[in-house]
């Protein structure tokens, strides 16, 4: 069976930044702890912005420059980009809450199970599951929900309730199935 874990926009804007909260804050350690026991691929994503942020659709609607390309805080957490290292692991850029490329990669190698952590629940680990959930239709995939952090809390159980309904599991990372 191939695995693949998508690990979404654990970057210093989002994580220590002006997007930064405590919950965010709190996985850090434990998407390293899991990710190091996983046994498959990993991919990190990347939240891209220009320089001309502000004038973007998203930057209308949510006027935070965050993730600015080539900024330091576009960069993965000292964590993450140690992690990747380590277990041999891949980023990829994405300019939009979910990443086209990023569900077209799943579909073309036919990974039989997806699993999926990192910030934030309830914009970019959504659009990411329900497109790779679009891209993989045959695959198994899984929101470890312990191991994500919504924009709030709130937001991110009515995330996790909206996942469900479009067939993606969300479990905690030690449960099984």
């Amino acid at each position: 069976m191939k695995k693949i874990l998508v690990i979404v926009d654990m970057q210093n804007d989002n994580i220590t930044g002006p997007l930064a909260n405590d919950d965010a804050k709190a996985i850090v350690d434990k998407i390293v702890d899991y990710a190091s026991r996983f046994d498959g691929n990993i991919i990190a994503t990347r939240d891209t912005h220009d320089e001309d942020y502000l004038q973007s659709e998203e930057g209308l609607a949510f006027p935070v420059p965050h993730c600015i390309c080539r900024t330091e805080g576009w960069r993965l957490v000292p964590e993450m980009e140690d992690l990747l290292w380590k277990c041999h692991g891949s980023t990829i850029n994405k300019y939009s809450h979910g990443s086209c490329g990023l569900g077209s990669l799943i579909a073309r190698k036919l990974f039989d199970e997806v699993k999926i952590c990192g910030v934030f629940t309830d914009t970019n680990v959504i659009s990411n599951a329900i497109l790779i959930r679009s891209y993989a239709p045959g695959a198994k995939v899984t929101v470890l929900t312990d191991l994500c952090a919504g924009t709030t809390r709130e937001d991110g159980d009515t995330a996790v309730q909206a996942m469900e309904a479009c067939h993606i599991s969300c479990r905690r990372s030690y449960e099984n199935g």
